[in-house]
């Protein structure tokens, strides 16, 4: 756990590149699939936002509980799209 806490800024900024990779190289349903994490994402971002202009500090940490999933999600996307890209299936 610590492990997480310790390099969280990391793992937001991989986040931030690998869900822009997936939709400027996805197109179709793939996209779509690949705006499904961003929904939540930018949710609790807006809110973290919101909160934390009225002095809220509790709120950051949804994000640890939404972006790891989030990351799952897009890193196993992106690996399927490639994979299935590669046998000539995702076109």
């Amino acid at each position: 756990m610590d492990h997480i806490l310790n390099h969280f800024e990391s793992y937001a900024a991989l986040y931030v590149l690998l869900q822009s990779i997936a939709l400027w190289v996805t197109q179709g349903w793939w996209r779509v699939l690949a705006m499904v994490p961003l929904v939540p994402v930018l949710a609790v971002v807006g809110l973290v936002i919101a909160a934390s202009g009225s002095g809220g500090n509790v709120t950051p940490i949804l994000l640890f509980f939404v972006l790891p999933p989030a990351l799952i999600f897009i890193v196993l996307l992106l690996l399927l799209y490639g994979l299935l890209r590669w046998r000539g299936f995702a076109d």
